[in-house]
């Protein structure tokens, strides 16, 4: 907004609602690229369910054998398991509607926040100015201009480590031949920015995907290779 102030000599209104655009634009072709990468996922689903039937049924004759327990027992528990799943499923209805419809607020919310942020930014730095006596003025306004540029420093270095990590698992994930390689690379990058959970969860979800698409022993490679991933980011990028 403050390049196309000063530079394309744009209203400040202008201004606004353009970076305000692009960012919307952006996180749209975000959600498209996993919506389509997402829809050619679900081609593999008969190949995942021909994958948990061959784990399922040896892990059924491993726990036969090691602690004597029938195959028709643990169908038993599994079907008591399955009921009890079932009959929460309101709930888990419910909270998964509430996660979608926080998560459409939420969107809304922070769209209509940075729309006034931007445009009344100026008024904002006033007012926090007048708050301190006269005499601190000058202190406090180069306080502000301090945490503005560590804010630009801080948004760039969080986008550039994305770019980086999403690189890096982009890499690792094709030299291994997991499928959609660059759909969770992508996705990788983005809930890296969340410390330890991020990258755990990306984890698991890159293994879901090359248990179902691959072998088994390919999810045991990822697993090392995200914790390479992990070790690099933390101790060099960072």
């Amino acid at each position: 907004a403050t390049f196309m102030e000063k530079t394309l000599r744009f209203p400040r209104s202008v201004s606004t609602m353009t970076s305000v655009f692009i960012m919307l634009i952006i996180l749209a072709g975000i959600i498209y690229f996993f919506t389509n990468q997402l829809s050619d996922f679900s081609k593999d689903l008969p190949h995942l369910r021909e994958q948990l039937t061959t784990v399922f049924n040896n892990a059924q004759h491993w726990v036969s054998k090691t602690f004597n327990v029938k195959v028709d027992e643990q169908v038993d528990y599994i079907n008591q398991a399955l009921n009890k799943l079932l009959s929460s499923s309101g709930a888990i209805l419910g909270f998964t509607f509430g996660i979608f419809s926080t998560g459409f607020g939420f969107i809304i919310f922070f769209t209509l926040f940075f729309i006034f942020i931007l445009n009344y930014r100026r008024l904002l730095n006033n007012f926090i100015i007048t708050v301190f006596k006269e005499r601190h003025k000058s202190r406090v306004q180069d306080a502000v201009n301090e945490i503005r540029i560590m804010t630009k420093k801080y948004i760039f270095g969080l986008c550039l480590q994305v770019i980086i990590v999403s690189i890096l698992t982009s890499i690792v994930l094709t030299v291994l031949g997991v499928k959609y390689a660059i759909l969770l690379a992508v996705l990788t990058g983005l809930l890296n920015v969340i410390p330890y959970l991020g990258i755990f969860t990306s984890l698991l979800i890159s293994c879901f995907i090359a248990f179902a698409t691959g072998s088994p022993s390919t999810c045991i490679y990822v697993a090392i290779g995200y914790i390479g991933i992990h070790a690099i980011d933390g101790n060099i990028v960072l």
